[in-house]
Order: structure tokens, then sequence, then C-alpha cells
């Protein structure tokens, strides 16, 4: 599998992989304004597989912090601070949801006749 061997000045940090199916990602940002100004390093990504967001651990950065990401060829990696199951609804789940606050709106016979239209849609299909 590719993964990332993540340094920081000179020193190894993690060796990031999330499989044959999925997104690995290592960001430098930096993000400033009037009051505000920060710089992070994420690592992190996707395991397609399991449906799960993954992240490793990395330090706070600054001005001066070398940071050095080497795309390497493995069959095993460093295991991840964190993993996440996806919670990204699906299509069905996003409908159902609008048509609930909708629905609130709606009086009995309104309601009643929405589910006939959309009963009646669905056996057309």
């Amino acid at each position: 599998m590719k993964a990332f061997e993540v340094f920081i000045n000179g020193h190894r940090l993690c060796l990031a992989g999330v499989g044959d199916d999925g997104v690995l990602h290592a960001i430098v940002n930096w993000v400033g304004g009037p009051d505000r100004e920060d710089i992070s390093l994420s690592i992190g990504g996707l395991d397609s597989v399991t449906d799960e967001h993954l992240r490793w651990k990395a330090p706070t950065i600054g001005v001066g912090t070398e940071v050095l990401v080497r795309v390497v060829e493995t069959t095993s990696v460093d295991p991840p601070n964190e993993r996440v199951r996806s919670s990204m609804p699906t299509t069905l789940d996003q409908y159902r949801e609008c048509l609930r606050d909708f629905s609130e709106r709606m009086t009995e016979d309104e309601r009643q006749e929405l589910l006939k239209e959309l009963v009646a849609d669905l056996e057309r299909k």
C-alpha cells in the first residue's frame, strides 16, 4: 500500500496509511487574520473499506518547523490515534429528514395527500 512517512525536524513522527482503498492526506495549514494566526499539521484519511476517518497525532508546529512527507510503499503502517465512523447521511436519510421537517408545517390532510402522491410515484417506477 502507499503510505506517508512523516518527519518533523528530522525525527520520524509516523507512518500513516489507509490500505488500498481510501484517501490519505498530510496537510500543513496556515490561517491568519487581524487577531489570529495558526499554523497546524494534519495527518489523516478515509478508509473506504471500513468507512472510517483516521487521524494520526501531530505536534504543534510553528515558524521554522521542517515537515517532510515521504511517499513509500509498505505492507503495514502505524495505527491511527483516532478512528471515527463516517456519519455521512444517505440520500434517503436526507429526504426523510426534509419530509419530517416540512410535514410539521402541514395539516393532517395535507400529510395524507402527500403520502398518497409519494406512494403513487413509487409504484409507477
